[in-house]
């Protein structure tokens, strides 16, 4: 926890980076992406790779979702719904 707030302290734009990375949805990010542009170059984060890891993380959050959800819990996703998320 230390870290994070010596983080947020020492490098506010870095941050704001991790924690936009962490809380929006795939198409959120993607289209906000370009909004970093700068706080990626510096740190040497590409588009590409930053696009990729949001993609992993969304698809591997899938199950913690529907787990959370009494009503969705055990949901089948489509095929169509997985497309949509990449």
């Amino acid at each position: 926890m230390s870290a994070v707030k010596d983080l947020q302290k020492t490098s506010k734009d870095l941050y704001g980076f991790f924690e936009f990375f962490l809380k929006e949805d795939i198409d959120t990010f993607s289209k906000n992406l370009s909004k970093n542009k700068a706080v990626m170059d510096k740190n040497a984060i590409s588009t590409d790779h930053a696009t990729q890891k949001k993609q992993y993380i969304q698809i591997c959050s899938l199950g913690q979702e529907a787990n959370a959800d009494d009503v969705t819990s055990g949901k089948v996703i489509k095929f169509s719904e997985l497309v949509s998320l990449l």
